[in-house]
């Protein structure tokens, strides 16, 4: 499939994680806000709730913008970003994982349907994981294990 370079545009990951952390500051996600460039070691975004000691903890990804093979690079990206929030989940005693820090992964537009197809919604309930898509025009959509399970059980309908 042939991309039309006047309709498509590459959103990078340095537009993930800012329109990420916008839309998260609006929510009274404020405090102890971290961000790392794209090749320094740790979580890509963490930000605390001003109301409790709670933190959301999010690894992104962006469009890959000389990529020989896209869809190969858009699988890899998507395969390494989770290997990477899985390192830094912790767990204190039953359940911590749900009831501690908030885990999420940014991705851009592109990879919505990847997601929707890939990621089991009980995976995203089970460990307390967000999926932030981020549109051309930043906009943020949430995507949690309900709109997940409502998305999937739609697309298996439709098969």
């Amino acid at each position: 499939m042939k991309i039309d370079k006047l309709k498509y545009k590459i959103i990078p990951e340095e537009f993930v994680q800012k329109c990420i952390i916008i839309h998260l500051k609006k929510l009274g996600w404020n405090r102890n806000v971290e961000t790392k460039e794209l090749h320094e070691k740790g979580v890509d975004i963490r930000l605390t709730n001003n109301n409790y000691n709670r933190s959301w903890l999010i690894e992104c990804k962006g469009d890959a913008k000389n990529a020989k093979s896209p869809n190969s690079s858009k699988q890899s990206s998507f395969h390494h970003v989770f290997g990477q929030i899985i390192k830094r989940m912790k767990t204190n005693g039953k359940l911590g994982y749900r009831y501690g820090n908030k885990y999420g992964v940014g991705f851009p537009v592109s990879f919505k349907d990847l997601v929707i197809k890939n990621l089991p919604y009980n995976v995203c309930y089970k460990l307390s994981l967000t999926v932030f898509i981020v549109n051309k025009d930043g906009k943020v959509d949430e995507l949690d294990y309900k709109v997940l399970k409502k998305a999937q059980t739609n697309l298996q309908e439709h098969l």
